[in-house]
């Protein structure tokens, strides 16, 4: 195998699942679909503060961190939680 393809592997490696459930994932499991939505989308796409969307779902009943937000948010770059990781829009 060529370096550039052991490169590239590395890149797109998931670490496997397994172990305790990622909270957000917990949390959007427990949500109604409008609401996971919005948070899908502050999680993901938004630059929001994890430390601030803890507060809010704190504010509301959720059990969470900053830090488990962000940790959940780390996935995308192949870090973090092994929760999917969200479909590329066209």
């Amino acid at each position: 195998m060529s370096l550039l393809n052991d490169l590239t592997a590395l890149t797109t490696a998931r670490k496997p699942g397994g172990g305790v459930t990622c909270r957000i994932k917990t949390i959007l499991d427990s949500m109604n679909p409008d609401e996971a939505k919005a948070l899908r989308h502050l999680i993901d796409v938004s630059d929001v503060y994890g430390t601030s969307i803890a507060r809010t779902l704190t504010g509301h009943g959720y059990q969470i961190n900053g830090s488990q937000v962000q940790h959940h948010r780390r996935r995308l770059r192949g870090a973090g939680c092994s929760c999917e990781l969200p479909e590329a829009s066209a």
